[in-house]
């Protein structure tokens, strides 16, 4: 969903009755999911996806191959764990994704964050 307004009751509601899960996702002009979480409960199938994707312009001004992190996502990413591993008991599985837009180097980016969801566990 990349449209803020869409995230409501309706919306929940129906991914809800039909097991689909809402995709988390961080856009440089969405609200975090971690922000969403505190409005709504986001859980609506019984597993969870996240998409890292970004701002495509901070990272493509800083480099053009995508081999290494260019663009310090430290903060986002911790609140990401933290969201994440809230959800880890409510969820069979959690599926995250990172566009090489969201950091330099999708990779890495995924790693990084695994990283910090096991050491909250």
């Amino acid at each position: 969903m990349r449209n803020k307004a869409w995230i409501a009751a309706p919306l929940l509601t129906l991914l809800r009755a039909r097991n689909v899960a809402l995709v988390l996702v961080d856009l440089a002009y969405m609200p975090h999911p971690a922000d969403l979480a505190r409005e709504h409960d986001l859980v609506t199938a019984d597993f969870a996806y996240a998409r890292l994707i970004g701002d495509r312009k901070a990272v493509e001004a800083r480099t053009k191959t995508f081999e290494k992190i260019v663009l310090d996502q430290s903060a986002r990413l911790q609140r990401w764990a933290e969201l994440l591993s809230t959800l880890l008991p409510r969820v069979r599985e959690t599926f995250a994704y990172a566009n090489n837009h969201y950091a330099g180097h999708g990779p890495e980016t995924i790693r990084d964050l695994a990283r910090r969801v096991h050491s909250l566990e």
